[in-house]
């Protein structure tokens, strides 16, 4: 059997091993295929094994199979570790599916704040199975019960009679997961928050795409001054307005990763909106808490919904604003 797998890592380390010791896998390795077109010369099955937290080389290594097919008559199976936020990639390979070519996508989590509870050995053999025994479709092969990142350092932590860990880094592979979340949700845009929903204070990160609106509104407490909103971009730039009660703008201000300004304090009562003017825009936001959906933005109604052509007409037009400066 000819065998391409794509990627790296240590699962490909030890999915090669395990075929090269049965002996009977014509086997070839490459890192993408926007990179090793060759490799899929004559191949039977491939084999995905990127992670998805590069999300863009997994698409483009996904477009180039799609382009790639009228060329790969023999190719009678597609088998892809993946998750949740890869969805657009995972779409991709299942148009692949034909009566005589499977497709089997092999979920090992959801992508974004919940781990991957799954040995590297259990993902290896798991790949083996669906390529010996030709499945077809989507496989949950992760544990029943997801926990997120934070939650399975504690238990470890508790099992072992450690001090809890506090530590959570905002990293570069965080960003880029919540990222790709944002370009795939209807809005635009995501959240990760880094509180919980009755802590005092609120801190998230907000990743934004060109093009998601933001209605215009302020913020207000039931305490004078509490209503205040601080937020600086960490990657990215974003366009902020701020409006009078009309719902004209009176101030508008670019906010950019190493930019002269990166960041601002809105004071309560503030009217504003923002846009993103870069893709994977990343925002670190504190307001004070707890989170109440009904009550957490006073929105001027004069604007429209979300959701709406007039609302995607507007935020073009005040993204435009700040092409022009």
């Amino acid at each position: 059997m000819r065998i391409t797998i794509v990627g790296c890592g240590d699962v490909v380390a030890a999915l090669a091993r395990q075929w090269r010791r049965q002996g009977t896998v014509e086997l070839t390795l490459t890192a993408t295929l926007e990179e090793g077109r060759e490799a899929l010369v004559d191949c039977e099955v491939v084999v995905f094994c990127l992670a998805d937290t590069d999300a863009a080389t997994y698409r483009n290594s996904c477009r180039t199979l799609v382009d790639l097919m009228p060329l790969l008559p023999q190719l009678r199976q597609i088998v892809s570790i993946s998750s949740r936020v890869l969805l657009e990639s995972e779409g991709l390979l299942q148009g692949c599916h034909t009566a005589e070519r499977a497709v089997c996508l092999l979920r090992l989590g959801d992508g974004g704040l919940h781990g991957s509870w799954i040995h590297r050995h259990d993902v290896v053999r798991a790949i083996a199975a669906a390529v010996e025994h030709r499945w077809d479709g989507i496989v949950n092969v992760v544990d029943d019960e997801p926990l997120t990142e934070a939650e399975r350092q504690q238990r470890v932590c508790g099992a072992n009679g450690w001090e809890p860990v506090l530590l959570r880094r905002l990293d570069d592979s965080l960003f880029r997961t919540v990222a790709d979340q944002a370009r795939q949700s209807p809005r635009l845009r995501r959240n990760h928050n880094l509180h919980a929903e009755a802590d005092p204070v609120q801190r998230f990160l907000n990743v934004l795409q060109p093009g998601t609106y933001v209605r215009p509104h302020r913020h207000r407490r039931g305490r004078p001054g509490a209503g205040f909103e601080c937020f600086v971009v960490l990657r990215g730039a974003v366009g902020l307005l701020l409006l009078d009660e009309r719902g004209a703008v009176i101030h508008q201000e670019r906010l950019e990763a190493g930019g002269p300004v990166s960041g601002i304090d809105l004071a309560e009562d503030q009217i504003h909106t923002l846009v993103a003017l870069e893709p994977d825009t990343v925002m670190f936001e504190i307001k004070e808490g707890p989170y109440r959906p009904a009550s957490d933005k006073d929105f001027l109604t004069a604007f429209p919904a979300e959701g709406t052509a007039a609302a995607t007409s507007l935020e073009a037009a005040w993204r435009k604003r700040f092409a022009e400066d």
